[in-house]
Order: C-alpha cells, then sequence, then structure tokens
C-alpha cells in the first residue's frame, strides 16, 4: 500500500497562489495564516504553499517540479473540470490521452505544473515483453468528455488524491538508482531521458526527467517551487525501507522521527515518508 498524502510548494505570492487553487482547482482553503496555506478537498489535505519573504524564484536551470498529478475518484469528475476549465476561459490548458489514463495539464501562476486525471481499469493496460506499463501521449478525445457532463460546477471532490508526482532532474540514472536503492520503488518504464517508478505496479508514483537542456543542478532551499512530498506505505514496508536508508551512509541528511522519516533525494526535494499502520 502507498498513499501520496499531500506535497509542499514554496511560493511567492501566497495570496495569489491560494486564490488560483480555490478558483481554478476547486480546492478548499482547509487552513490559512500569513505563511502556510493548506488546501484540499473536505477530508483531506492536498496541497500546502509556504512562503517566506526570503524565497526568490527559482531559476530555469534548477531542477525541481514538473507537474503535481491530482487524481479524481470518476472520469465524469475530469468532465465537470473540463467544461470548468472552459467556462473560465483558462489560457494554456494542454491535454492528453496516456493510454492507462486520461489527463488535462496547466500551469498555476508560479509556473507549477497542474495535471488533473482520471485511470483507465487496470485490467485494460497493456506491457511490453519485459514488464513495463504501456504509456502514450496521444490527443485526447475531449468531445465525448466534455458531453459527460451537464454541468461546470467543479469543486475537488472527496476521494481525490496525489496520483504522482513528476519532477524534472539532471541525472536520471543516478535518480532512479537512488529511489529503487534506497526507498525500494519498481521502474515501470522508460522514455527518452526519462523513467516513470511506482510502488506495486502503479503505472507510476514517481517520474524523473531531464526534458529541459537548461537544467544544470539541484533544487535550492531558498526558491520556489517543490519542497516536500509526504506519503504512507505499509509497516511492513516502511521497516524495510528506514532499516535500508539508515545503512546507506551515502545519505547522511535521514532523520527519523516516531512514525515517519525524512530523506533528501538527489533533486534537493524531502520525501517525508509516513508508517500507516
Amino acid at each position: 500500500m502507498m498513499k501520496i498524502d499531500n506535497v509542499i510548494l514554496k511560493v511567492k505570492d501566497i495570496d495569489k497562489m491560494t486564490a488560483f487553487y480555490e478558483k481554478v482547482l476547486g480546492m478548499k482553503v482547509r487552513k490559512r495564516d500569513s505563511e502556510r496555506t493548506e488546501l484540499g478537498t473536505d477530508k483531506d489535505t492536498l496541497l500546502i504553499l509556504k512562503t517566506n519573504e526570503k524565497l526568490k524564484y527559482r531559476k530555469p536551470e534548477t531542477a525541481n517540479l514538473y507537474h503535481i498529478a491530482y487524481l479524481l475518484p470518476e472520469r465524469t469528475d475530469l468532465a465537470v473540470f473540463l467544461r470548468h476549465i472552459m467556462d473560465i476561459g483558462f489560457d494554456g490548458l494542454g491535454a492528453a490521452d496516456h493510454l492507462v489514463s486520461e489527463a488535462i495539464y496547466l500551469n498555476d501562476p508560479e509556473n507549477n505544473g497542474i495535471e488533473i486525471y482520471t485511470d483507465r481499469n487496470k485490467e485494460g493496460w497493456s506491457y511490453t515483453n519485459n514488464g513495463d506499463v504501456v504509456m502514450d501521449t496521444l490527443s485526447l478525445n475531449a468531445d465525448e468528455l466534455y458531453y459527460l457532463s451537464s454541468n461546470s460546477n467543479f469543486r475537488m471532490p472527496d476521494g481525490s488524491r496525489v496520483g504522482h508526482v513528476h519532477m524534472q532532474g539532471v541525472n536520471i540514472p543516478e535518480i532512479r538508482k537512488f529511489y529503487e536503492d534506497i526507498l525500494l520503488l519498481n521502474k515501470t518504464a522508460v522514455m527518452p531521458n526519462a523513467v516513470f517508478m511506482s510502488y506495486d505496479g502503479y503505472h507510476h508514483h514517481f517520474a524523473f526527467n531531464h526534458w529541459d537542456s537548461r537544467i544544470s543542478k539541484p533544487g535550492d532551499n531558498t526558491s520556489t517551487g517543490l519542497e516536500a512530498i509526504e506519503y504512507e506505505i505499509d509497516k511492513e514496508r516502511y521497516e524495510h525501507i528506514k532499516n535500508n536508508a539508515e545503512k546507506n551512509l551515502k545519505y547522511p541528511d535521514l532523520e527519523i522521527m516516531d512514525g515517519y522519516f525524512m530523506i533528501n533525494d538527489l533533486n534537493n526535494v524531502k520525501l517525508i515518508i509516513n508508517n500507516k499502520n
């Protein structure tokens, strides 16, 4: 069992960013003060925005987020979102059929990528001879999706979650090695300059690419963008991964607390891993 609980973004303009996630993505503000906003559904926090006066905008050469992907419970939810996003006249939309899923893409005001998607039934996925999940980027049948819904009253529905996080990176083979050797994820697909990884046979919980040739160094703690990903796993896997990380002296930034541990990946993204009892 693996579940991504939430993602933490560092932002410059927290008021503008909060308004975007409320009005455009239909998230509910669950908690808020001058330096932090927690957003999500009625039941769950899916995103935390943090700010401070010292933050600066991320430079193009710095690795960070490609997109956060929010998985909706039903295809009809994606249809309502499509009507909503078209009704408000949002510019810069993208869309794709990935065979395993259908997705709509957009960026927030600070250029963090967002994917809103629904999965197709796993029984219909295809696999290569070596066991990789077959994924592609095809045109989305937007007309069919649009007419699945008769309204545009989109609110992030209960049951929505962070389905996966796709990140940029510099050295994809080294990043893959870290996630395989330390966090014990499995490779599910490889594309040119990209790798997709998961637990338990999902098409991907994490992905990494080096598609932007400008990117040459890891993330910066004082810049905007992705700060942390918090996820939970079952107790047996948690103990296995924690013990594995403790034994690997190559990653000395490991912090072990009561019921969770934290480690930075090679992009300088903090991974907070919880023990799901």
